[in-house]
């Protein structure tokens, strides 16, 4: 279930339905909060959201996770 979850939150990303994406993360990280694709995307939809605070807390926890994965550094 996580997975769709966190797939369906993709097709909103692409769609630009930011809110619905993050909503859809959201519960995602409720089947596990070290989740990293999950909290990496849910820093990336806060970005573009403008919710650059919010954003920051949700990439540190992916990079805590990861802290290999390049793209977590970069954002």
């Amino acid at each position: 279930l996580r997975d769709s979850l966190y797939y369906w939150g993709v097709c909103l990303d692409l769609q630009s339905n930011f809110s619905s994406a993050l909503e859809k993360y959201e519960i995602a990280l409720g089947f596990d909060a070290n989740d990293f694709h999950c909290n990496f995307a849910c820093g990336s939809v806060l970005h573009r959201l403008g919710r650059y605070e919010e954003a920051l807390e949700y990439h540190q926890k992916a990079i805590q996770i990861d802290h290999k994965d390049a793209g977590a550094h970069y954002n």
